[in-house]
């Protein structure tokens, strides 16, 4: 089956945005509110409190976790023309973070029964929760590697936009080099957060741009003599 480039970039744009908005509710919300650091039996009492909110936490994960692997394969077709194997070299980094991304969530599963069981285990909920924070934060360096490869495939294109790729690969050094620094350095936590505040902005911007740029690419997608050109 083809499948037009305008569908290519409408898919990655579309399941970009959709990414964001449910990271907003499953990291930005339970994990930033429920979850309290360095203590166990408040952890464990906000969690068990909002069972059916951290249940819907992990289901939005899955849900990120599919939409990484979607994106990845649109993203790849998207931009092949230009620059075929960076272009799959970047959706590979992309699927082996989702690799990543797969394990840590299962880290969270058990959790579920351990909340609604009887016995009040807070050291083993709070363990598991560091262990998906760990494997996340590992994966989240693939994930800035394939955020530097595609910086540089938008930078190849011909037209203002290209500019925009070099903000791209910014956000994927962001990535790198935080999430290293917090799995080599725990003990810098307090710095890498105030650090990771002021970088926060312009990776956003990266990510949700290139969604919105997708979306408009796609949707304004234009052919000459069969052959379908980046605008």
């Amino acid at each position: 089956m083809y499948w037009s480039k305008r569908t290519y970039g409408l898919i990655a744009g579309a399941s970009i945005l959709a990414m964001a908005i449910i990271a907003m509710f499953s990291y930005g919300y339970v994990f930033e509110k429920l979850i309290v650091k360095g203590d166990p039996i408040e952890t464990f009492s906000n969690l068990k409190s909002s069972y059916t909110i951290f249940v819907a936490a992990i289901i939005g994960w899955a849900a990120i976790l599919l939409l990484d692997v979607l994106v990845a394969w649109a993203l790849h077709h998207f931009f092949k023309e230009l620059n075929p194997r960076l272009s799959l070299l970047t959706a590979v980094l992309r699927i082996v973070y989702s690799v990543g991304l797969a394990y840590a969530i299962l880290q969270l599963v058990p959790i579920v029964s351990l909340l609604g069981s009887s016995t009040e285990r807070y050291g083993l909920v709070l363990m598991k929760i560091k262990s998906f924070e760990l494997i996340w934060l590992k994966s989240l360096i693939i994930f800035g590697f394939h955020l530097i490869g595609l910086g540089f495939v938008v930078a190849n294109i011909n037209n203002n936009f290209n500019k925009f790729g070099y903000l791209i690969v910014f956000a994927g050094l962001c990535y790198v080099l935080l999430n290293l620094v917090k799995v080599t350095f725990p003990s810098l936590a307090e710095e890498i957060i105030m650090v990771e505040l002021i970088l926060s902005l312009p990776m956003a911007m990266a990510e949700i741009g290139l969604g919105f740029w997708l979306l408009l690419k796609g949707a304004k997608a234009s052919y000459q003599k069969g052959k379908e050109l980046l605008i």
